[in-house]
């Protein structure tokens, strides 16, 4: 069985995929999602369904505004050491170095 999943989303409709993981008793160790975006009036920063349902569920969130040439990020999902991947709608072209971070893959 796979030990550590990190999620990689962003809109409301990834939200039930990420739902059901966890409630499966999955170990989530990070989610990955969108920087919050300036919307409605008043352009207030709005964070991403996702963010906000992980929030919930009290995940591990990461916004990095980019993934290519972010060492930090790099570095930080190379320690979590996943065993997958598993992206939904992410909203970022994932690098190509990142790819082979996952056991299983992405």
């Amino acid at each position: 069985m796979l030990k550590k999943i990190v999620f990689m989303g962003t809109p409301s409709f990834a939200v039930p995929i990420l739902k059901s993981i966890y409630q499966n008793g999955y170990e989530i160790v990070a989610v990955y999602t969108q920087p919050a975006q300036k919307s409605h009036r008043g352009m207030r920063l709005t964070k991403s369904p996702v963010n906000l349902i992980s929030e919930t569920l009290s995940l591990e969130v990461r916004t990095p505004a980019n993934l290519k040439n972010n060492s930090e990020e790099y570095e930080y999902l190379k320690n979590l050491n996943p065993d997958l991947v598993l992206v939904v709608a992410y909203g970022q072209i994932i690098p190509e170095n990142f790819l082979k971070l996952s056991k299983k893959g992405f």
